[in-house]
């Protein structure tokens, strides 16, 4: 090399790693006040009974986001007419550092305002078609 080339320091520390990272369980994500608050902006008139939680896709599926498949029971209060919501319901990764990126990109921003402009985004449409 001449010298005029710039010389990389050589060093054998390993490159730097994410912190230790458990994500939270579905039951702590996915809390009766989360899927009461859905059904409440959803119809005033639907009461909550019951619901129930699994992963809405496979682990890695998504790096933006943590999907939720959440079936809902629900009751008329008007007629006490029952009626069972299936609802995707989709959150921000808990890990800091992808919020912070998602955050930064105003990824579920932009996605929210589509799904504003959408019909299909109404929950609890077929308890209402009734």
């Amino acid at each position: 090399m001449g010298d005029d080339a710039v010389q990389m320091p050589q060093t054998d520390a390993a490159p730097p790693q994410m912190p230790e990272y458990t994500p939270p369980s579905i039951d702590e994500v996915v809390t009766r006040d989360v899927v009461e608050t859905i059904v409440k902006t959803a119809d005033a008139d639907l009461e909550l009974l019951d619901f129930s939680a699994k992963p809405g896709s496979d682990a890695g599926d998504n790096y933006m986001s943590i999907m939720y498949a959440v079936e809902v029971q629900t009751r008329s209060r008007k007629t006490g007419e029952p009626c069972t919501l299936s609802i995707m319901l989709k959150t921000l990764p808990q890990h800091p550092q992808r919020q912070m990126m998602i955050n930064e990109m105003n990824a579920f921003g932009k996605e929210a305002r589509m799904y504003d402009r959408s019909e299909e985004r109404r929950v609890g449409k077929e308890c209402r078609s009734r």
